[in-house]
């Protein structure tokens, strides 16, 4: 519980007990409650229109999602059942593999005009040792994203059934 959660309790607890006193709502009246603090300068309880309560605020942005389903993602333009390297993703709920990298976390950072920026971390296939990228990612659609690629085209990919992938990446674990 937040500290002015409480106060904010006390005071509806206060305004809903007390009893109609048959005045004009516009009326200013005197909250009698020690909850909604005393003026500093007259002592006397502070009238509603006084009374500043903190607004809540969330200060905690949340991140955003990456709206694709799971699974094979191949080129557009690319015959899923032949795929060069270059050409297909894996997106396992957590990160977007490839033909060199595996064990990748993806945290999406920033929304963006163009898509949302992701940070990821990947093991190296050959070396063994983990890399970094940031890249954007634009999801179209479930099965459709592009990778913004700065200074140069789009890379936009398309999910694949599985039963189209060639088995050696149908049984790919990444």
């Amino acid at each position: 519980m937040r500290p002015f959660d409480g106060v904010v309790a006390i005071a509806l607890l206060t305004a809903c007990q007390a009893e109609p006193s048959g005045t004009d709502v516009a009326q200013e009246e005197a909250i009698p409650d020690e909850a909604a603090g005393n003026s500093v300068s007259t002592g006397r309880p502070m009238s509603r229109s006084e009374l500043s309560l903190p607004t809540p605020v969330d200060t905690e942005e949340s991140a955003p999602e990456i709206a694709i389903d799971e699974g094979t993602y191949v080129e557009v333009g690319v015959d899923c059942g032949n795929p060069p390297n270059a050409s297909w993703r894996i997106w396992n709920g957590e990160g977007l593999s490839g033909s060199t990298t595996r064990a990748c976390k993806a945290s999406p950072s920033v929304g963006q005009a163009n898509g949302i920026e992701v940070e990821q971390t990947c093991i190296d296939n050959y070396s063994g040792t983990p890399s970094s990228t940031t890249f954007v990612l634009r999801a179209t659609s479930r099965n459709r994203f592009a990778l913004i690629v700065e200074g140069g085209g789009d890379q936009v990919f398309r999910l694949c059934p599985p039963a189209e992938l060639p088995q050696w990446l149908r049984e790919a674990k990444h």
